[in-house]
């Protein structure tokens, strides 16, 4: 079995959906949103869901990497209708947009009253099909959806309740800001929201023996925990490596795995510079930071640095402490260390010098002790035969 078929764990997840169905199913149609992070698993919820189903599934995802005409998601949701239901008469605006007639979705003349008239021709399809047999709609990677696939979806959610529909998006909250209007009209629909999370720890040792056909120990299953959070896909990343190398009861030694590490540099690229370079000198700090001795060691005013730190909080990289006012911490060790592995050794030692110096000369709080002798007493790299700091790569301050 190919290692991206492996499904483990996200049984309340599955549960709430097929409780979902259930009631589509006896005529009270129902909005589902699933949330969470990139490669956190939404896709293989929705594909596993699909399989268990027991209704006809109508799949609609939006790409990433190529422009796609207005309505992509729902065109791929009509054909797998039709192609289920062949004999079901096709309205003439549906079969239109099937032949790719959507010009008239585009800057013209009666571009509203053609809008809406296709728009009420597709809910009506999907409505009266769903009243012959419940019907599941997915739709992968909303965040990534053109302005009227979503412009339909909310049209479509004001006739959801009637119908024997279940409809299920998936999205990326760091990507949500273009959502906020579809949102808005699901939650006024009372949608059922279900936010991912990283695996259990039992569920990361499942996940691992599948991957590798064996079973591993609960004590490597607790270090590959803590060191991915139990993130699907950072754990595949690493157990790969640490396979490769013959270590995998040595997780806290590895670097980031090189596709983990150009996920999180291309997020962070997306970030204003100010942000991303902020966030450098925040990872010398570590996975949790005081933003007052960043901000100093960075030589930026307070304000300014809170501003653009908003950045990275709306991008999901990093969240605030709620137990210490002033404190932030990155979303994932991964995102740290990669910022780290990737600042050079020699402006790694200025830095921590410059934290060292900062935590030594603001007020006196809790942390900042342990921030000035972890920092004030780092030597230069390859003093003493390797870079002192390394080993802190791997082992974050809590």
């Amino acid at each position: 079995m190919p290692e991206e078929d492996v499904f483990v764990g996200r049984e309340a997840a599955l549960r709430q959906l097929v409780d979902e169905l259930a009631a589509a199913a006896a005529g009270r149609g129902r909005m589902v949103t699933v949330s969470g992070e990139p490669g956190i698993g939404k896709t293989s919820l929705l594909r596993r869901f699909a399989e268990l189903a027991g209704a006809p599934a109508l799949w609609g995802s939006c790409p990433e990497h190529v422009a796609a005409p207005p309505l992509w998601p729902w065109e791929q949701v009509l054909r797998a209708l039709g192609a289920r239901f062949p004999q079901r008469p096709v309205p003439a605006p549906v079969a239109e947009l099937l032949e790719g007639g959507t010009e008239q979705l585009v800057d013209g003349v009666d571009t509203a009253g053609a809008a809406l008239r296709r728009f009420d021709a597709i809910v009506r399809h999907l409505i009266d099909a769903s009243l012959a047999a419940p019907l599941v709609v997915l739709l992968d990677h909303l965040h990534r959806a053109d302005p009227s696939s979503l412009r339909l979806l909310s049209h479509l959610v004001e006739s959801v309740p009637a119908s024997r529909l279940l409809v299920v998006v998936s999205y990326q909250p760091s990507e949500a800001a273009p959502l906020a209007e579809t949102l808005a009209a699901l939650a006024r629909s009372g949608m059922t929201r279900i936010e991912l999370g990283g695996l259990s720890m039992e569920d990361t040792r499942t996940l691992t023996g599948a991957l590798l056909h064996e079973e591993i120990s609960t004590w490597t299953a607790e270090g590959l925990w803590a060191r991915t959070e139990g993130h699907p896909f950072f754990l595949r990343e690493l157990v790969k490596l640490l396979t490769g190398e013959r270590r995998l009861d040595q997780p806290h030694t590895a670097p980031v795995p090189v596709p983990v590490r150009e996920v999180v540099l291309r997020r962070i690229a997306r970030l204003p510079p100010a942000a991303a370079e902020l966030l450098c000198v925040a990872a010398i700090a570590g996975r949790h930071f005081d933003i007052e001795v960043v901000a100093a060691a960075a030589s930026v005013g307070i304000e300014a640095a809170l501003e653009v730190l908003d950045a990275a909080v709306a991008a999901g990289l990093i969240v605030e402490d709620q137990q210490r006012l002033g404190w932030f911490r990155f979303t994932h060790a991964f995102a740290a260390e990669t910022l780290y592995e990737t600042t050079g050794r020699l402006r790694r030692v200025h830095l921590h010098r410059r934290i060292g110096a900062a935590a030594r000369g603001g007020p006196a709080q809790a942390g900042r002790a342990a921030e000035v002798a972890r920092h004030g007493g780092h030597r230069p790299a390859g003093t003493a035969g390797q870079d002192p700091q390394r080993k802190e790569v791997h082992q974050w301050n809590p």
